[in-house]
């Protein structure tokens, strides 16, 4: 199912396309305690740590970090395609950029 591409900016319409994506079951307080846990994750990372280990620990914490929440709502878990999808068809994407 192709997504169309929307830049939202007020908050309820945020809200209702999440709401919509996830029926019901997906908001803005589930998305950024995911990025919080992903970044607490990251500061744990020292000079001593590979390089890589930072940019790794960004991105795939979130996704854990969303399928643990998110499976006892219903969603399922999909590695059989490049992109990591939902059983809803349209995959979750986490992406790290440090500053």
């Amino acid at each position: 199912m192709a997504l169309p591409e929307r830049a939202y900016q007020r908050d309820d319409e945020v809200d209702a396309a999440l709401r919509a994506l996830g029926d019901g079951s997906l908001d803005r307080l589930v998305l950024s305690s995911a990025l919080l846990f992903a970044e607490a994750e990251r500061r744990t990372c020292t000079e001593n740590d590979p390089g890589i280990l930072m940019g790794m620990i960004g991105w795939g914490r979130p996704i854990r970090y969303l399928r643990e929440v998110m499976r006892p709502k219903g969603w399922l878990r999909e590695d059989g395609c490049q992109w990591r999808q939902t059983e809803r068809g349209f995959p979750i994407l986490s992406s790290s950029v440090t500053v």
